[in-house]
C-alpha cells in the first residue's frame, strides 16, 4: 500500500484496492512515515482556483496543481457558484 501511495495512487484508490476505511489507509501511511498529500482544497485554494478556472484554466490544470482529482476541483467551484464551461467536442443539444 505504501509504495502504491509513493507512486501516486490517490487514498481513495488504495481504500478501493485493499478495501479498506479512508481511516485505516492514512493511519496505515502514517504509520509508515509517509507524508499524506493534500487531501481537499482549502477556501483561499477554492478561491484562486475559481479565478484561474474563469481565466480560462482546465480543470485538469487544476487538478495537477493542487494534486487532487478534477471532479473535486470540478465540485468545490460548483459549490461557489462557478459555471462550468462546456466540454470541446460535446454537443448538448442531442
Amino acid at each position: 500500500m505504501v509504495a502504491d501511495y509513493e507512486a501516486g495512487t490517490s487514498s481513495n484508490q488504495l481504500m478501493q484496492d485493499y478495501n479498506l476505511g479512508k481511516g485505516t489507509v492514512l493511519r496505515t501511511l502514517r504509520e509508515a512515515g509517509v507524508t499524506i498529500r493534500n487531501q481537499g482544497l482549502g477556501a483561499s485554494q477554492v478561491e484562486d482556483a475559481a479565478r484561474r478556472y474563469e481565466a480560462g484554466a482546465s480543470l485538469q490544470s487544476l487538478a495537477d496543481r493542487y494534486k487532487v482529482s478534477a471532479k473535486h476541483v470540478r465540485s468545490h467551484l460548483l459549490s461557489v457558484g462557478v459555471q462550468m464551461r462546456p466540454r470541446p467536442g460535446w454537443n448538448y443539444d442531442a
